[in-house]
């Protein structure tokens, strides 16, 4: 049977999942204990009024700095293309611009009206509020390029250098008010560590020339953000910092300084440990995965929320007013009080906070508003019944705790069955009217198009398409039709099949040979199989080059022109590939090299075997057939598809590796192909953990003997122990105890530690070596 193999994609990329939440987490958690470690040192060098000053100031910005860019940044999650990225970040920047505008002039405005020590908040509190909303713009686009490394870094410097900051104040004996300015001033550190590092002066002039009626555009489609989101992040954010400004009414400025002290050490590790597992889910989601690898993503992260968060803030809440007094000061005893009571709810919040965006991702604000409000009545129902009964501000914090924890529990619960029942997010496939539906796909039917077609010269032709199919008569229209719709005319087309006559196939492509004569049909005599049939397809091939097509892939529009262009450059090239649009359940997304776009790269025949062997850059590319072109001589060479020892399921990988050994590869960074992992029958064959360590050894082995220079490698063994820490998280739950003991042990070889290590950072950190 013609069958692509799949070897446990869905839970092997937990680890990696987990390891990338983790290094976030790790940087998030170096600045929250920066931040903890200055709090006794901070209440000695300021007052609770100070502390409640700061803490009105902060609510105020935390509340307006999520929606100053009125949530366009999350927009950047979506984006295809650069020059859409730029665009948006246009926008963003009118965004702040204009909230942060209408804020100044409206706080000037009400200052009148507000207490002698808050006046001044009018100007800093607009100045604060465009920080955060571009530094949250700036998270987005770092996580939306793979900066991971500067985005986790900078989870560290805003709280660190906060701190460092007001201590420096408080130790100048500045005044109370240099808190907030000690705030704006980390905003304006992180902002320009991470333009420095994630923007480039393209990118710079790129944004600046960005069309404005583009600007506008784009601002009128994503209007759902600004419709929805916004009012869900207002109700959202109100719950979390609304009721320090509200106690600071009702109650005076020292006891709003007590209550931020308290909340400051209860939902601190929540903002900055929990929100980072949300920005590494978001961007999970963006890549495009099915349902089922979602809801697993979605609870390892509850079960990581739980461990790292959630039940150290529960005990941290149980003993917190034994210690406050000895580790703050006499003056704040309350504080640790209104910590038990905010610990409840601040474990709440940090299971609710890795899958917060949810909503938004699915294009579901709507849902987010109505979650969101009604959290937000049961946070702030019993301050007012408390303040207007008259009851003691402990009982009205208890109460409002207990209802905050309800509705994060709610919220909870409301994303989790959006991911069960929708499974993906908004698609980003663009799509057209009159267009015919291939499964969550569409395309132009060839009947509907008049593409500017040559006319193809006699003899032979410079593409051979070759299709190999069995028994999807569904999907070989769908690549038929791909190449009939092409605007380049020098091609034949040669299609076998591996059922024959008798086969419901074989009358579809009886049709278009019929209608096409650049079309030939041949039966696979002997029927052995996706291997067999493959080869038969390209030795039955004339033209020049030989484009393998597998049948439930297809070809994106220009494709072979794009092809027959880099071929014609690169005659003595052993083949080519391309970039491919991974197509899933859950939407389509482009999967290239890190070169760039569109730039055409040539790779030596040593290159990609070292680089296959050390799964990196060019092992990405290639290993889909449907990828390649070859030059029709190597294929008539012999360079055919084929098994080795124990390899029977990676049989693409070893026909890559029997490329690379025939010559050089041209990479064509565009998405020219269509490659479909989307559930239909025969596309997966279930294979166990053991025949793919077996045959990944296999591999490696051969690999390792067709390398020049091995000196600086890790040995076959080494590497194959290696992959297998590194993919434990994903086997814990398909293999026994016992094996997956021996295979964490093997950590303490050095070998394999380092080996382990370098696997990690070029996941993790996008630092690739070839040594």
């Amino acid at each position: 049977m013609y069958e692509k193999t799949v070897v446990d994609t869905t839970r092997s990329s937990m680890g990696r999942l987990v390891r990338s939440a983790g290094s976030v987490s790790a940087m998030a958690i170096v600045g929250q204990l920066t931040m903890v470690a200055a709090i006794p040192m901070l209440t000695r060098l300021y007052s609770p009024a100070d502390f409640g000053t700061f803490t009105i100031y902060l609510s105020i910005v935390n509340i307006l700095g999520a929606i100053a860019a009125l949530r366009f940044e999350y927009s950047l999650y979506v984006v295809e293309e650069n020059a859409q990225a730029h665009i948006t970040a246009k926008l963003i920047l009118l965004a702040v611009a204009t909230t942060s505008t209408l804020v100044l002039v409206s706080g000037v405005l009400l200052t009148g009206g507000a207490p002698e020590r808050l006046r001044h908040l009018a100007y800093l509190i607009p100045i604060g509020m465009a920080g955060a909303g571009l530094v949250e713009a700036m998270n987005c686009w770092c996580l939306r390029f793979n900066h991971l490394r500067e985005f986790a870094i900078g989870r560290a410097i805003l709280p660190a250098s906060m701190a460092l900051l007001q201590l420096s104040f408080g130790l100048a004996h500045v005044g109370g008010e240099a808190m907030v300015q000690a705030h704006i001033l980390s905003q304006a550190v992180l902002i320009g560590y991470l333009g420095s590092r994630a923007l480039t002066w393209q990118d710079v002039l790129s944004t600046a020339r960005a069309p404005w009626g583009a600007v506008i555009s784009t601002a009128r489609r994503e209007h759902k953000f600004l419709l929805f989101d916004v009012p869900a992040t207002v109700a959202g954010f109100a719950i979390i910092n609304l009721p320090a400004i509200l106690i600071g009414a009702m109650f005076g400025t020292t006891f709003a300084g007590q209550f931020g002290v308290a909340a400051r050490l209860v939902s601190g590790p929540v903002a900055l440990i929990a929100t980072p597992l949300s920005n590494v889910f978001v961007a999970e989601v963006s890549r495009g995965r099915n349902g089922p690898h979602l809801i697993g993503t979605a609870r390892g992260f509850l079960v990581l929320a739980a461990a790292l968060i959630a039940v150290p803030i529960m005990g941290f809440g149980l003993i917190a007013p034994y210690f406050v007094v000895p580790l703050l000061g006499e003056n704040w005893a309350v504080a640790g009080q209104i910590m038990a009571a905010l610990a409840i709810m601040g474990a709440a919040q940090a299971l609710s906070t890795p899958l917060q965006e949810v909503p938004t991702l699915f294009r579901r604000q709507e849902v987010r508003l109505v979650v969101d409000t009604t959290r937000m009545l049961l946070v702030f129902a019993p301050i007012v019944i408390g303040a207007h009964a008259g009851w003691a501000p402990l009982h009205v914090i208890y109460l409002m705790a207990a209802g905050g924890a309800a509705g994060f529990a709610l919220k909870t619960v409301a994303c989790l069955i959006l991911l069960s029942s929708r499974g993906r997010p908004a698609t980003t496939i663009a799509t057209s009217e009159n267009s015919l539906k291939f499964g969550e796909i569409e395309m132009e039917p060839a009947a509907r198009r008049q593409p500017e077609v040559v006319h193809a010269p006699r003899g032979r032709p410079f593409i051979s398409v070759a299709i190999p199919t069995f028994r999807r008569p569904g999907t070989i229209r769908r690549a038929i039709e791909s190449v009939l719709r092409q605007d380049y005319a020098d091609w034949e087309l040669v299609v076998s099949d591996d059922e024959g006559p008798q086969g419901e196939t074989w009358s579809i492509l009886t049709e278009y040979a019929q209608a096409e004569p650049r079309i030939r049909i041949l039966e696979n005599h002997r029927g052995q199989g996706q291997i067999d049939n493959t080869n038969n397809a390209m030795l039955a091939c004339a033209g020049s080059w030989i484009k393998p097509l597998h049948d439930d892939d297809w070809l994106a529009q220009g494709s072979l022109s794009a092809f027959a262009k880099a071929a014609s450059a690169n005659p003595t090239a052993a083949f080519l590939t391309c970039a491919t649009n991974n197509v899933w359940e859950s939407g389509t997304k482009l999967r290239s090299s890190p070169d760039g776009p569109n730039r055409i790269v040539l790779y030596s025949s040593q290159e990609c075997l070292r680089d296959l062997y050390l799964v990196r850059t060019t092992r990405s590319l290639g290993m889909v057939p449907s990828t390649l072109l070859v030059r029709n001589d190597v294929i008539h060479a012999g360079c055919l598809m084929r098994t080795y020892r124990s390899v029977r399921s990676a049989v693409d990988q070893l026909f890559f590796i029997d490329l690379a050994c025939r010559g050089n590869m041209v990479v064509i960074n565009d998405g020219l192909i269509f490659y479909d992992a989307t559930s239909h029958p025969s596309i997966t064959q279930s294979t166990s953990f053991s025949q793919a360590d077996e045959e990944t050894l296999d591999l490696k082995q051969l690999t390792w003997s067709l390398i020049e220079d091995t000196k600086r490698l890790p040995r076959p063994e080494t590497m194959v122990r290696a992959l297998r820490v590194a993919r434990l998280r994903g086997r814990l739950r398909h293999q026994t105890w016992a094996a997956s003991i021996r295979d964490s042990a093997q950590i303490i070889r050095p070998s394999v530690l380092m080996a382990a290590s370098q696997d990690i950072l070029a996941r993790v950190f996008g630092v690739a070596s070839r040594g």
